[in-house]
């Protein structure tokens, strides 16, 4: 997920963990069910 984070904050410049420690906030948590959607998706297409 990290460099889903990473191109997320380059675009957006919204870091996605809190300011106190390296846990997801809100923003990341709201990335991450259309990442996994996304690849479940790409997964099951490039599949021979």
């Amino acid at each position: 997920m990290q460099p889903l984070f990473i191109a997320y904050y380059q675009q957006k410049g919204v870091k996605g963990e809190f300011k106190n420690d390296g846990h997801w906030n809100e923003l990341e948590q709201q990335i991450v069910p259309g990442a996994i959607k996304n690849f479940a998706l790409l997964s099951h297409f490039s599949c021979s």
